[in-house]
């Protein structure tokens, strides 16, 4: 009896670490509205991407569906009931915390793919009042490319299936964790990578806040001669 609901203790555990893995810290906060429009290069990439998301969750759906079924399958060959139902919870709750995960994540993505948009927009404007902004152009294209590759990433995370062997009854609970444990881990990696582009645009703003326009290098010489 006391085993009994010791293993219960531990099952209940790991579908708790579920809820805690759900509280996804808030990396980035939405841009401030802006007369400037969204460059015509972010809109196509935002259509493209959507376009591959759709493609691939079309591959993949069909095997994505033979793995449930199977698990599904071995499932059924369980003998303890209470044991089956916290499986079958434990597997279902990985699926959820995993698209929850990766949708934050690709909106919180997309959001700063926007901000980007518009520190260029600055940019832009500041070198059309003469200042050298070569540097920031430079900065702007190998943020553009993290956030393409962090994109591709998420897409495969989210199409991820963490399955683990049912076959054991009596082991089930071992052959588990690994599996908990890996998405855990996979899950931290994007979220670090999220937060790294976020310093970078960070740095991308102070870089262009350094720089002056000939206007204000103008008024400045003329304030230093007064």
């Amino acid at each position: 009896m006391v085993c009994s609901m010791k293993k219960t203790l531990i099952w209940i555990g790991l579908l708790s670490f579920f809820v805690i893995l759900t509280a996804v810290p808030v990396f980035a906060q939405q841009a401030g509205t802006s007369s400037g429009q969204p460059r015509q290069s972010a809109l196509d990439k935002s259509l493209q991407f959507k376009e591959k998301v759709a493609t691939k969750s079309l591959e993949l759906k069909g095997n994505i569906e033979e793995r449930k079924q199977k698990f599904q399958e071995n499932l059924k060959n369980f003998k303890d009931e209470k044991k089956r139902r916290l499986v079958e919870r434990l597997h279902q709750r990985m699926g959820t915390v995993n698209k929850k995960a990766t949708d934050i994540l690709l909106k919180r993505l997309e959001r700063l793919e926007a901000i980007l948009g518009k520190i260029e927009s600055r940019a832009q404007k500041k070198e059309a009042n003469g200042a050298q902004v070569i540097v920031v152009y430079t900065e702007i294209e190998a943020v553009n490319e993290n956030i393409a590759d962090l994109k591709d990433k998420i897409v495969e995370q989210a199409d991820k299936v963490y399955d683990f062997d049912i076959s054991d009854e009596q082991n089930v609970r071992s052959q588990a964790q690994p599996a908990v444990l890996l998405i855990k881990t996979d899950l931290k990696s994007l979220r670090d990578e999220l937060v790294s582009i976020r310093k970078e645009m960070v740095d991308l703003v102070q870089m262009l806040a350094g720089i002056r326009v000939a206007v204000e290098q103008a008024t400045g010489s003329a304030n230093i001669k007064e």
